[in-house]
């Protein structure tokens, strides 16, 4: 069995995105096996099989410890209110999320506050909030799944009130995400998911307790094509304004929408926040009585969305794009940097975003006429492998800024500090699963553990292997595995092969003895699933040149220079090891051996790795097909019971993606293949494939119609496809 898990594709997507670094959250491991086979009479009285799955549990595989969700910070709106944080706090032993909130006087010391549930293991939680004459006002959702409502607390006297308006509920999910407040009235935005598709739900009230729908449904201004994205909202005096996107024909275009009374609705001409590439509204505030919207605007070569602000006086009429605001940090990477959020403060604007591995934050005296940066989040040992920034406001002289990992940072002066404390748990270390693989002699599952930053510890990643043992799941530990984590594993004549990436923090650990302290793709082998071994590595060794640096390389220094080496990680041999950022990120049986594909990153760009194993211990590399500037990658690689063998994945920037399969041969010869489908405008992207005697299966999806459609492609050979028709595949919104 083999599993293309959505976790693993998420790295790999990130991976690409990042360019030369990786943030991939971790995935609880929730497997799920079959149990038992119901037999079913058919009208031929033929019985047919039905799996039917339960959860499994086992050593290590559930998470222990309680993990927090920080969504909005709301600064100190007079003299004697706090700063406050609301969002949610994951319970282990409910297996339910529980709305939280934290306070601080100062933005340095921060008071947890859970808000009791109203039904015990049901998921509460509150995505935002507003300050109103009593207190707050919160929003969020109450439920998972098809039973979720969008849901109001009320703060008063410093207790919270929990209502689920009618007008919030309903026969599918719903959820709220934000809310503002203004002369009048108050408004909610959220979305609502109907059949799979998703759309924009807005709701207002004049006095937050009675409210209503107020979007028109289904084909209203807010949901004219099926494919906007309301991204937030403010109060303009009485009125409101909303933004977002709306893509259709593969461009994508920054939406304004404008209401007088927060019932009625329209859509604003606006379009200085559309053209040519992508632009994204994310962010707006009201501000001197100035409407500033952030987001990013991309119409370069290399696909990557900028930084942008756009100004209207009234949210009707607005000016031309102020940016690409300036990103101080030089560190390398493909994913949109943009505006993520507006707020304001004592000083003016305060702006946050860039993306994860280049946090930025920004400053306006000006109500957005101009901007200067703040320092930079990421200094010294501070935050290396980025932070997500989502919310910053300034107040009483400090500038507080909110991360999800969870992180608090505090600006006091010109450093930003680490103040997220103890009081807002990071969940331990967060098991993950990315693949399960059956053999002769056991069933495992592959993953890892993952321990969230703190402002001076990075991210790390711990390999891990479960292993199915008498019903049950036993956690595997290995000293070969740690310092990486598994993105995929597969059952081979030897036994199990498994694949991966170096933690960073583990590669950086060899800076004082080598010159590759970027991380490398990994490769395991089992003979049984429970004794792993590491297959084309190498001891690092101190460079020669570095000797000249010592101040008496005598003989004397031999005993520091070992120790150096021997206590200096291991570095994968070419091509899983070696220069850039290199990860391996799926694996299939070949032969005696195996076939292993990933991706090395460096400078912006992307290059696929292949890998074969003839017999579990020799590795050797193979001449990727697809090459080139820009991002080429392989999302996952399966082989025929003949040994023929596909590679599949994406080529193109972060404007547009095209689908690539190569092609192996029983006799080792790559080739590419082509399908007009494969190509076209907007992006095609394939995840993962799968093959038997009868040829490939590659799936995936395509957004040349605007929003996202399923994609299935065929082949006998691997080199001539068939795009399977099926209206299933596509329609209104995402598939």
């Amino acid at each position: 069995m083999h599993v293309m898990t959505r976790g693993r594709q998420r790295t790999a997507t990130r991976l690409a995105r990042a360019g030369t670094h990786r943030r991939t959250g971790a995935v609880v491991v929730g497997l799920a096996l079959v149990a038992a086979a119901c037999s079913t009479s058919t009208e031929a009285g033929t019985d047919a099989p039905a799996a039917t799955f339960a959860r499994s549990s086992g050593e290590g595989l559930a998470l222990t410890e309680p993990i927090a969700q920080v969504s909005d910070l709301i600064g100190p709106w007079d003299e004697d209110a706090p700063w406050t944080i609301v969002g949610s706090v994951f319970d282990p032993e409910s297996s339910a999320t529980v709305a939280a909130t934290w306070t601080s006087d100062d933005g340095r010391r921060w008071e947890a506050g859970r808000v009791p549930p109203s039904s015990r293991g049901r998921g509460e939680s509150m995505a935002a909030a507003v300050p109103t004459d009593r207190g707050l006002l919160a929003v969020g959702k109450v439920g998972e799944g098809p039973d979720a409502d969008a849901a109001v607390w009320l703060q008063e006297d410093g207790d919270w009130k929990l209502t689920r308006p009618e007008a919030m509920a309903g026969d599918h999910e719903q959820w709220a995400f934000a809310v503002a407040r203004g002369e009048g009235g108050i408004l909610v935005a959220g979305g609502e998911s109907v059949w799979g598709e998703v759309r924009p739900r807005l709701w207002f009230s004049p006095d937050g307790e009675s409210w209503t729908t107020v979007d028109g449904g289904p084909g209203g201004p807010l949901d004219a094509t099926g494919e906007e994205s309301v991204r937030d909202i403010t109060a303009v005096g009485s009125g409101f304004v909303a933004v977002g996107s709306r893509t259709l024909d593969s461009e994508q275009d920054g939406v304004v929408w404008h209401s007088p009374d927060g019932e009625s609705w329209e859509q604003v001409d606006a379009p200085t926040v559309a053209g040519d590439g992508r632009q994204e509204l994310l962010t707006v505030t009201t501000a001197e009585g100035m409407v500033v919207a952030g987001g990013y605007s991309e119409h370069g070569d290399d696909g990557q969305g900028k930084p942008f602000v756009w100004r209207s006086h009234e949210g009707l009429e607005w000016g031309a794009g102020k940016g690409p605001l300036k990103v101080s940090d030089r560190r390398i990477g493909a994913r949109d940097l943009a505006v993520r959020s507006l707020s304001v403060g004592d000083k003016g604007l305060v702006a946050a975003g860039g993306n994860d591995w280049q946090p930025q934050l920004w400053l306006s005296p000006d109500a957005g006429a101009t901007w200067e940066s703040l320092p930079d989040p990421v200094h010294g040992e501070m935050f290396q492998d980025g932070v997500a920034i989502r919310d910053a406001v300034g107040a009483q002289e400090v500038t507080v800024a909110l991360g999800t990992e969870p992180s608090v940072l505090l600006l006091a002066g010109e450093r930003w500090e680490d103040a997220t404390g103890d009081t807002f748990p990071r969940g331990g270390e967060q098991p993950f699963a990315t693949s399960v693989a059956s053999g002769a002699k056991a069933t495992v599952a592959a993953g890892g553990r993952y321990t969230a930053p703190t402002g001076d510890q990075r991210e790390t990643y711990s390999g891990q292997v479960w292993r199915h043992v008498d019903g049950g799941w036993d956690a595997v530990d290995s000293e070969h595995l740690s310092g990486a984590h598994v993105l995929d594993v597969t059952a081979f004549e030897g036994g199990f092969a498994a694949v991966g990436i170096e933690d960073f923090g583990r590669a950086d650990e060899r800076k004082d003895v080598s010159a590759n302290v970027e991380p490398d793709g990994i490769v395991w082998v089992s003979p049984d699933g429970e004794t792993w071994a590491r297959r084309g590595s190498k001891d690092t060794r101190i460079d020669e040149a570095w000797l000249a640096y010592l101040d008496d390389p005598s003989p004397e220094q031999a005993g520091a220079i070992v120790d150096v080496e021997t206590s200096a990680p291991p570095q994968s041999v070419e091509p899983a090891g070696g220069e850039g950022t290199r990860s391996l990120g799926a694996v299939a049986p070949l032969g005696s051996g195996f076939l292993a594909v990933g991706t090395v990153y460096e400078s912006g760009d992307a290059d696929p790795i292949v890998i074969r194993s003839p017999d579990g211990r020799e590795i050797t590399g193979e001449e990727p097909v697809h090459t080139g500037p820009g991002i080429q990658q392989y999302n996952d690689v399966c082989v025929t019971p003949d040994n023929a063998s596909i590679a599949v994945g994406s080529s193109g920037t972060n404007r547009a993606f095209d689908v690539i399969v190569a092609t192996r041969s029983a006799e080792g010869a790559w080739a590419s293949a082509s399908e007009p489908s494969f190509e076209g405008p907007g992006s095609q992207q394939a995840y993962a494939c799968a093959a038997s005697e009868e040829g490939f299966i590659v799936v995936g999806f395509d957004d040349r119609s605007g929003g996202s459609d399923a994609r299935i492609w065929t082949s006998e050979d691997g080199a001539e496809w068939t795009a399977l028709e099926s209206g299933l595949l596509g329609g209104t919104g995402d598939q």
